[in-house]
């Protein structure tokens, strides 16, 4: 996405929810054209105001930037940003538990 800042942090390096949720309030920030430090965990994406399109573009982000898969309805059915967040913890941490067994 345009005017997006990148962020290389690989799956090792972004290992809290923290990191992820930072990552989050910055692309919706950036996206929505408002402060990141304006959004909070809690805040829900429909309240925030980002549409079907936006969410789908989020869910094609975030495999991109920490290398999971997500379900396109991910973004649907956790409620807020801070939900999304656990999401891609627990497939962070699911996947890195997939490497380790191998």
């Amino acid at each position: 996405m345009n005017n997006v800042t990148q962020i290389n942090c690989p799956a090792s390096a972004c290992s809290n929810e923290d990191a992820i949720f930072r990552w989050l309030a910055g692309y919706i920030g950036t996206v929505l054209h408002m402060d990141a430090r304006r959004i909070c965990p809690a805040d829900s994406l429909v309240d925030l105001g980002l549409d079907s399109v936006a969410s789908t573009a989020l869910v094609i982000e975030l495999e991109s930037q920490f290398g999971v898969r997500l379900k396109m309805d991910t973004v649907f059915s956790q409620p807020t940003i801070g939900d999304i967040g656990a999401r891609v913890m627990e497939q962070l941490i699911a996947s890195q538990g997939s490497v380790s067994a191998v």
